[in-house]
């Protein structure tokens, strides 16, 4: 978010706030929390480089470094809030989330009549194939 007061302009990244001069159309660093120093890139746009910083995970409570890297990474993207859990947490959050099996529904194939396991439940308003007819059928269909 951004407001403009004349020719300062204030950033609202996340908890930190920066402010930037804008003079005929070119930017300059006022001041920014959390940042040491704004570098110019090729271009002349200005980047600016992060201090790391030590946050508490809310899972296990140990203290982990937010890094310059992706403390840049969260504001490139948009990225409003500061991450809550350390990178161990976090891993094993998203494992958490994605693993497990999947439950499989049987079926009967369309085209074989063989058994097939598949990872939906069947309405019966739609053929369903067992792997090797499905292959068959994605072939025929990419020709």
């Amino acid at each position: 978010m951004a407001e403009s007061h004349g020719s300062i302009l204030h950033i609202v990244l996340g908890q930190s706030i920066i402010e930037v001069a804008v003079v005929r159309a070119r930017a300059f660093l006022v001041h920014a929390d959390l940042i040491k120093r704004p570098y110019q890139t090729k271009r002349g746009a200005i980047n600016l480089a992060f201090a790391d910083k030590t946050l508490n995970c809310r899972d296990c409570g140990q203290d982990f470094t937010f890094t310059a890297g992706e403390q840049e990474f969260y504001a490139t993207h948009g990225f409003q809030n500061e991450p809550s859990r350390c990178p161990e947490c976090r891993r094993a959050r998203r494992s958490a989330n994605t693993g497990g099996a999947r439950q499989m529904y049987e079926a009967v194939c369309s085209a074989c009549g063989k058994t097939a396991s598949v990872p939906f439940q069947p309405s019966g308003d739609k053929p369903v194939y067992c792997s090797e007819c499905f292959a068959a059928q994605r072939a025929n269909r990419d020709r």
